[in-house]
C-alpha cells in the first residue's frame, strides 16, 4: 500500500471519477490532514482515504479486489474506531463481514446530466444572495447532519451558496455545499414551503457550480422521494452506485 503525495493527487482523478468516488476526490482537496493510499499509482486497483481525528478515523475506501480490501482492513480498520463516509455499498458490506458495523444511512448518488438547470423567477418580496455569515448558526439549527459553524464557514468560503431572503432580511430558503463537494444541506422554512423555492435556490447553485467547473453531485438518502424528484427536476440523474455512512462497533 502506497501513500500518495499531495503533488500526485491529480493522478488519482481518472480512477476516482470513473468509479464515482466523488467524496474522496473532494475531501482530499478540503482537508489538509487527510491521506490517501493506493496499491499502484500507475495501475490503480483500489484506494483508501483516511482522515484521523484524535483516536477516531474517517475512512472511505473502494476496490473491486477483495485482496486489496483485506489489506486495507488490516492496515486501517482492524482494532480502530472508524467512521465510514460515502463508502460504496458492496465494499461496506464486505468490511461488515469481517467486523460488526452499524450503517447510518444508505444513499443514492445523483449527478449532473450534462445540461444546465432550468431558469426560475424569484418571487416578488424575496431577494437572492449567498448564505450570509450571520445565518450560519441557522443552518446548523435546521440540519442535524452538518458539522460545526467553522465547517460551514469554510464551505461557504470555498464553494457557492444560495439563499432567498424576505423583505425583512430573514433567510427563508437555502442550499450549500458540503466540505467534500456534495450538494447540501437544502432547507426551506416551514411557512415558506409549497411556494417552489427549493428548485430556485438549487438550480442557481448548480449553475454557479458548473460555471466554476466543480463536479455537481449529491447523496440522497434512500426513500427521500421528494429530494430525488427535486434533483431530477433540476438536471440530475442517478449514478449506478449506492453509498453508505456508518461506523465500527
Amino acid at each position: 500500500m502506497i501513500k500518495v503525495d499531495k503533488q500526485d493527487y491529480n493522478r488519482l482523478t481518472d480512477y476516482l471519477l470513473s468509479n464515482y468516488m466523488y467524496y474522496i476526490h473532494g475531501a482530499l482537496r478540503f482537508y489538509d490532514n487527510a491521506s490517501v493510499y493506493v496499491d499502484n499509482l500507475d495501475n490503480i486497483n483500489g484506494v483508501v482515504y483516511v482522515n484521523q481525528f484524535g483516536q477516531e478515523y474517517d475512512i472511505c475506501l473502494y476496490s473491486r479486489d477483495n485482496a486489496f480490501l483485506d489489506q486495507a482492513y488490516k492496515l486501517f480498520i482492524r482494532g480502530k474506531k472508524v467512521f465510514f463516509s460515502a463508502t460504496e455499498q458492496s465494499v461496506f458490506d464486505y468490511i461488515g463481514s469481517k467486523r460488526k458495523l452499524r450503517r447510518y444511512t444508505l444513499c443514492s448518488t445523483v449527478i449532473n446530466n450534462g445540461g444546465q438547470p432550468p431558469e426560475y423567477t424569484v418571487p416578488n418580496g424575496l431577494t437572492m444572495d449567498k448564505v450570509r455569515n450571520e445565518y450560519l448558526g441557522v443552518v446548523v439549527e435546521h440540519h442535524e447532519y452538518y458539522g460545526s459553524i467553522d465547517d460551514i464557514r469554510q464551505s461557504v468560503d470555498r464553494y457557492p451558496s444560495v439563499a432567498l431572503y424576505n423583505s425583512e432580511g430573514k433567510m427563508v430558503s437555502w442550499v450549500l455545499v458540503h466540505p467534500e463537494g456534495s450538494i447540501g444541506p437544502l432547507f426551506t422554512l416551514k411557512e415558506y414551503r409549497g411556494k417552489g423555492l427549493a428548485p430556485i435556490v438549487l438550480a442557481e447553485l448548480i449553475r454557479q457550480l458548473l460555471s466554476q467547473h466543480h463536479i455537481v453531485y449529491s447523496y440522497i438518502v434512500k426513500g427521500n422521494t421528494s429530494s430525488e424528484v427535486l434533483l431530477k427536476k433540476v438536471c440530475g440523474v442517478f449514478a449506478p452506485i449506492d453509498i453508505c455512512y456508518g461506523m465500527t462497533l
